[in-house]
Parts: C-alpha cells; sequence; structure tokens
C-alpha cells in the first residue's frame, strides 16, 4: 500500500458520514457535566499544565521544569563564584592572574598589518603593557599619563596626568584602574570617566607591576614589601614582608600570592590575612616575574652579576618544594615568556627562545630572534606571541616553532595584548601598535 493510499485510509476511519450528527445539545451536556465534577487546582499559582495533560505526565512535567529551574539556579551560583577568567579581558600584567600570558584572543588572521598606532606622552618599560577590557585600553606611560583608547580604532577616549613615572603596569579592578608611579604614589582612577578617586604614599618607590584579589590591590615595593590597599577607598589594610625589594608583579591563585624579590627568596602568602605560607630560598640573585598554572609556580633566577647561568626552577605552590631546575648554556638572564599546554616558554637576553616540558624540565632551543627576548610574550589559539628587541612582534606555531609571521614596530615591543582579533604592543619610544589581520572587525 503507498503512503497517500494509507493516509487516505486513514482520514476516512476517522471521519463519520454526514448522516451521522451529535446531538445539538451534547456541547452544553459536556460542559455542565465538567463544572459539576471537582477538578485538582493546577499547581504552581494556577498555571493550566494540567488542563491539557494527563495528570502523571503533568506531575512529570513539572518535576522536569522545576530540575530545570534548581539547575539553571546552581549554574548561576557557580558562575558568580568562580574567579573572573581571562576572557573577561586583560586587567593585570601578563594576561591573568596566574601570569602564564594566556590571552582571551582571538589573534589576527589572514595577512597581517598595522591597523593604527597612536603616540604617547612617554615611553613604556618592558613592565608595562597596555589593558583591555570593554573595547577599552588602558596604557599608563613613562611620563605620568594615564591614557585610554578605544581599541578598534585607537581614538582617544581620555587621558589624565600628574603622577609620576610609571614604570609598572596597572591593574584593572571593580571599575577602577589602580596606578602605582615611582615615588610611591598610589592612585586610583575611575575606569570610565578618568576621575581620581584617592591617591595616597605607600613611602616607598614601586617599579613593578600591580595585581589584584578583588577589592585588593597588591603593590610591591622596594622597602621590601608587598602594601595590600582597598581598592574602594585606598586603605592600607596591612602589608606583607616578601624578605627583599619587589620588583616583579606577584602571580595569585584562589587569593593566594606569590611573589619573587631582589635576593633570591619566594614567598606565598594569603592576601584576606597576610599570613605567609611558604618561603624558598633559591640563591643569591633577583627572581624574576613568576607563572603559576596547574599548582607549580615557574621562575626564572640568577644572580646580577651574570657570574653564573641562570635558570628556570619549578616549584611545588602548596609548599614551596623545588620540582625542577633548568638552565641554559648562557650567562644571559631567562624570562617566562608564557605557559600553555604542558609547556614552558622561556625568553632570553640571547636572542633566543626555549621550549621546555612543564612537568619535567627538560628541552631545549625553540625559535632564534635577532635581538634580546626580555620581554614577555603571550599565547592564544594556538600561536605564540614573543617581543624582541629587533623592533619585531613574532607570530610563532608553539608546537613545531615554525613562524607564522614576524612584523616591525617602531621601538623595542612590550608584552603584546591578544583580543578581539588584534595583538596590541606598546613601544620603549611611546607608541601603541594594534596588529590586525585582514578579516580583524
Amino acid at each position: 500500500m503507498m503512503a497517500n493510499d494509507r493516509d487516505a485510509l486513514i482520514r476516512a476511519a476517522l471521519t463519520p458520514p454526514e448522516s451521522v450528527q451529535p446531538p445539538a445539545e451534547l456541547a452544553d451536556d459536556i460542559y455542565r457535566a465538567l463544572v459539576a465534577t471537582p477538578q485538582r487546582r493546577a499547581p504552581l499559582g494556577g498555571l493550566p499544565v494540567g488542563r491539557w495533560l494527563p495528570q502523571r505526565t503533568a506531575s512529570l512535567a513539572w518535576l522536569v521544569v522545576l530540575g530545570s529551574l534548581l539547575l539553571a539556579a546552581l549554574a548561576i551560583l557557580a558562575i558568580a563564584s568562580r574567579p573572573p577568567s581571562i576572557l573577561d579581558g586583560v586587567v593585570n600584567f601578563h594576561g591573568n592572574p596566574g601570569l602564564t600570558g594566556e590571552m582571551p584572543g582571538p589573534g589576527p588572521s589572514g595577512s597581517v598589518a598595522i591597523g593604527w598606532q597612536v603616540a604617547l606622552a612617554g615611553p613604556l618599560t618592558s613592565l608595562n603593557m597596555p589593558l583591555a577590557r570593554d573595547g577599552q585600553l588602558v596604557v599608563a606611560d613613562g611620563n605620568g599619563t594615564v591614557t585610554t583608547l578605544d581599541a578598534r580604532t585607537g581614538q582617544l577616549m581620555w587621558s589624565t596626568t600628574g603622577f609620576g613615572s610609571i614604570i609598572g603596569t596597572p591593574v584593572l579592578t571593580a571599575g577602577r584602574i589602580i596606578v602605582a608611579a615611582d615615588d610611591g604614589t598610589v592612585v586610583a582612577i575611575d575606569a570610565a570617566t578618568g576621575v581620581e578617586g584617592w591617591r595616597r604614599s605607600i613611602g616607598a618607590p614601586t617599579r613593578a607591576p600591580l595585581a589584584a584579589a578583588g577589592d585588593v590591590a597588591l603593590v610591591g615595593s622596594e622597602d621590601g614589601f608587598v602594601h595590600l590597599l582597598d581598592v574602594v577607598s585606598g586603605a592600607e589594610l596591612r602589608k606583607v614582608d616578601a624578605g627583599g625589594p619587589v620588583q616583579r608583579s606577584p602571580a595569585i591563585v584562589d587569593g593566594i600570592a606569590y611573589v619573587g624579590v631582589l635576593g633570591g627568596r619566594v614567598t606565598a602568602f594569603d592576601v584576606p590575612t597576610g599570613t605567609i605560607r611558604w618561603t624558598t630560598e633559591l640563591g643569591e640573585g633577583e627572581v624574576l616575574t613568576p607563572a603559576l598554572t596547574d599548582g607549580i609556580l615557574y621562575v626564572a633566577r640568577g644572580p646580577l652579576d651574570l657570574s653564573e647561568p641562570h635558570e628556570v626552577v619549578a616549584l611545588d605552590a602548596a609548599d614551596g618544594a623545588i620540582r625542577w631546575r633548568w638552565s641554559g648554556l648562557t650567562v644571559e638572564r631567562f624570562f617566562i615568556t608564557a605557559v600553555a599546554d604542558g609547556a614552558v616558554f622561556v625568553g632570553s637576553e640571547d636572542h633566543n627562545v626555549y621550549r621546555l616540558d612543564a612537568a619535567i624540565g627538560t628541552g631545549g632551543l625553540f625559535f632564534e630572534t635577532e635581538g634580546s627576548v626580555d620581554r614577555l610574550g603571550a599565547i592564544a589559539d594556538g600561536t605564540l606571541y614573543v617581543s624582541s628587541a629587533d623592533r619585531h612582534l613574532y607570530a610563532i606555531d608553539p608546537v613545531s616553532g615554525v613562524e607564522k609571521w614576524k612584523l616591525e614596530v617602531e621601538g623595542t615591543p612590550t608584552v603584546p595584548v591578544v583580543i578581539d582579533g588584534r595583538v596590541v604592543v606598546g613601544t620603549h619610544l611611546g607608541k601603541v601598535v594594534a596588529i590586525e589581520g585582514s578579516s580583524t572587525p
């Protein structure tokens, strides 16, 4: 039997002949019977589920609805309680609170070129990079000016001046830009308007990039302390003795800060209380910007006089125990360029980038440039971005080491910011440069 014949047969069976007519009063009789019969009230404020579903089916449907609402509520609570992710923007030095260099992305695709370029009032150091959030770029320069730009066009949104030389990157938190100047002055600025909220002195020069944990700003200083300030009022909540001049940003994960100092010590402490969890002495010299992921803290360190080879050290974040050490053949300084996908990328003043296994510390030469790689890098969407003193930004495959592209900029580029189809870098000549691809919006 064909499908059309079957359909016709079903219609015929369900359609009574014209000779069969229901009594005229049948509809009224049905209505009166329904009214006279006690009806089950619809649950949850009278919503009429029971009117069109059998009782058991309706009950099951309501269980599904209630379960869905409960799951939605739990999801909302989970999202609200977890720490901000890098997808919220680039709000502190080196991309995220763990300082691994992982960026939101995406980077530029297709053929790349400079999309726009803006001149600042002063230069940017190797510790100072643009920040990005909600389509806005924030840059603080060596002349004490804080500038905000439209990330798509480079157009000036607002700027404010009157600070001392700014060496370290500010931090964005709670709708404010927290800036620390070289003279020890810390200022909070409204991120939307540029209006100054408060200003205080911590009593010692500060050159390190800032960090934040919620409404607490962490300011490292030359007096050997990390000063913890209330973001709203500027009040100093406490200060933690780090054991030596703090010249690099702390990494912060799960309310614990990890900071290395000039003198060779690494310290971990609780941000809410200031309680020190552990300290580890790595040897005389300097400890550079740390990076923390998967329970392991990675630092580069070595003697200031370059009398011995510098090294990369992996420490257990729980107790500071040393997992492994790696040193190259050079006495030049190392820097943790980025950490991602089981690899530690190490830049060096010897012009090279090294790739190490994050678990065991084995590895070696990965990529060569023509200048010092003493600026930290970035990684996003399967591309490693490296800034070199040869005035080029390099895009590299992080597995093979194959160069995807390189682009020359005006001055030595700082730490790159990778977001919304662009790579944005500042330079030591006071430029902010946006590198875009042929498909960048």
